[in-house]
């Protein structure tokens, strides 16, 4: 049941050490250490659960602490920096320092809707931190939204793009809601756990490989570009500048 998460771990500890490698070929675009940091992130997730469910290390309650109380916003916020960044957006400069803020109160608000300390928070309190940690994934998933568009605007094919995956992102954010309506958001094929967050990880990343893929083709021809104009230049220089000539002692 729960092979999926190891494969999902492999597969973004993978290609988290590709996107580390990338920064070797433009280390003035930091794009690919955002990446590599939240391809990590979800990837320590997934072996976290496989730890817990597999082997007697940890407790049950690790997974739903760390992974969705710490790392699941994490994350949330960590894909709309990376799409900012990508699109190389300035404006609005509002939204960093929201989600700065954001973030902190959605763990503090994922945690205590747990309910998990009985004795430090009343149980009556509980559902209040529900609807906060609500509105704080709504808040995230339009400041996502906001960010594909604004994609879309400046570059396009490559905002059109991100904007599926995106959507799908966002949804994935409300699987708890989505299961008190009775939607199904998970599937077991082959007797494999697959959920909407899982299928939303997967379109991401697929959608980012596309364009990383693309962005490095477009790196290598700029070099390559730029390696021939100086070459260039240096053959109009050795016309234009006259050669040197002897100068005999005294």
């Amino acid at each position: 049941m729960y092979a999926g998460a190891l494969i999902e771990g492999l597969v973004f500890s993978l290609l988290g050490v590709v996107a580390l490698s990338l920064t070797l070929f433009d280390r003035s675009d930091r794009v690919y250490l955002w990446i590599w940091a939240l391809l990590l992130s979800i990837a320590a997730g997934s072996y976290l659960v496989v730890v817990a469910v597999w082997t007697q290390r940890i407790g049950g309650n690790a997974p739903l602490v760390i992974r969705d109380g710490f790392l699941s916003p994490l994350v949330f916020a960590g894909w709309v920096i990376v799409w900012r960044v990508w699109f190389r957006l300035r404006r609005p400069a509002w939204i960093p320092w929201v989600l700065a803020g954001l973030v902190p109160l959605l763990v503090v608000s994922n945690l205590l809707a747990m309910n998990l300390w009985l004795t430090v928070v009343p149980v009556q309190l509980s559902p209040a931190f529900v609807l906060i940690s609500l509105s704080l994934r709504v808040a995230l998933a339009v400041l996502m939204l906001i960010t594909a568009v604004q994609g879309i605007r400046e570059h396009g094919l490559e905002g059109w793009a991100a904007l599926p995956a995106v959507v799908l992102a966002g949804i994935s954010q409300f699987y708890r809601e989505l299961n008190f309506l009775h939607i199904l958001n998970f599937w077991f094929p082959f007797g494999i756990q697959i959920t909407t967050r899982q299928l939303a990880d997967l379109l991401l990343l697929a959608v980012l490989a596309v364009l990383l893929l693309r962005r490095l083709v477009l790196s290598v021809r700029s070099q390559r570009r730029m390696a021939l104009d100086v070459k260039q230049a240096q053959e109009v220089q050795q016309v234009i500048l006259p050669e040197a000539r002897m100068v005999l002692p005294g």
